[in-house]
C-alpha cells in the first residue's frame, strides 16, 4: 500500500509538469496572434506578455507541488 502511495503521488507530479509544459509549448506563444502590427514596440509587449504569463504559471506550479507534497506529507505522517 506504501508503494502504490508512492507510485500515485510521482504520477500526479509527472502529469502536473506535462500539463504545465503543454501550456507554455502551445498557449502561450499564441498571444502573438493577439498582435497583427510589426512594430518593435509590440513585439516587446508581446514578448513582455509571454514572459509574465510563463513566469506566473511557474510560480502557480510550484504552489501546486507545494500543497501536494503537504498532503502526501499530512497523509503519510498523519497529521
Amino acid at each position: 500500500m506504501r508503494l502504490a502511495a508512492l507510485i500515485a503521488f510521482i504520477t500526479i507530479i509527472w502529469l502536473m509538469v506535462l500539463a504545465v509544459a503543454a501550456f507554455l509549448v502551445t498557449l502561450v506563444p499564441s498571444v502573438q496572434l493577439l498582435f497583427k502590427g510589426g512594430e518593435r514596440s509590440d513585439k516587446l509587449i508581446m514578448s513582455s506578455i509571454q514572459a509574465l504569463i510563463a513566469v506566473g504559471v511557474v510560480l502557480l506550479f510550484i504552489m501546486g507541488l507545494s500543497k501536494l507534497k503537504e498532503f502526501y506529507a499530512a497523509r503519510k505522517l498523519h497529521l
